[in-house]
């Protein structure tokens, strides 16, 4: 009897001692410089599909929606969604285009030029952006939008976590009509508050 409780008591405890070792270890974080380059590349896609949609075709198709699956430079790819829809009328100050995007990260690994961080970015389970791009009749451009969703990242040095955006962008165009992007809200836990000039982004 002895031997039949000594053997359970040390079967619970190998038990116990099991649940221990598997216990969720703390996430990574991200500096807010790290986290806005995490932004930045999270909503590449997003931005690039509207940058080239052609104004013509999709104003006369309203309602049109597509779907594709695009390859991230270093390996992974991001499946896109989008629903597109007309903004403006024929002959109005300003017309353009609306987009709802959906882009789901697989594996999908960017390098962040500027900052030289190479994220890998996985949809937890999306990220979700409404982005209004219309362009008036002194050819100035100008988008609105949000980016909402998260994402699992990993770095290039061995740091992984997760990622809540929920931040706003618009454009300002200068005194030349060259515009900037102006991104405000959080992202990966940080206060974003950034303007990035140009309509690009910087990849690489």
């Amino acid at each position: 009897m002895n031997q039949l409780r000594a053997g359970l008591v040390l079967g619970i405890g190998l038990v116990v001692a099991s649940c221990g070792d598997s216990a969720t270890e703390p996430e990574d974080t991200l500096t807010g410089a790290e986290a806005l380059a995490l932004l930045e590349v999270a909503m590449r896609q997003g931005l690039e599909l509207t940058n080239d949609l052609d104004f013509e075709m999709m104003t006369a198709l309203p309602g049109g929606g597509m779907q594709l699956t695009v390859p991230c430079t270093m390996g992974g790819t991001v499946a896109v969604t989008a629903q597109l829809s007309p903004v403006g009328d024929p002959g109005s100050e300003s017309v353009g285009v609306g987009a709802a995007v959906t882009l789901v990260h697989s594996d999908c690994s960017e390098r962040h030029e500027t900052s030289g961080i190479t994220f890998t970015l996985d949809g937890a389970p999306d990220v979700e952006m409404t982005i209004e791009l219309s362009i008036s009749t002194e050819f100035l451009f100008e988008i609105s939008g949000t980016v909402d969703g998260t994402v699992r990242w990993a770095t290039g040095d061995g740091r992984s976590g997760r990622c809540a955006l929920d931040v706003d962008l618009e454009t300002v165009n200068d005194a030349s009509g060259i515009p900037t992007i102006t991104l405000t809200g959080r992202a990966c836990g940080s206060e974003i508050m950034e303007s990035i000039p140009g309509l690009g982004l910087t990849m690489g």
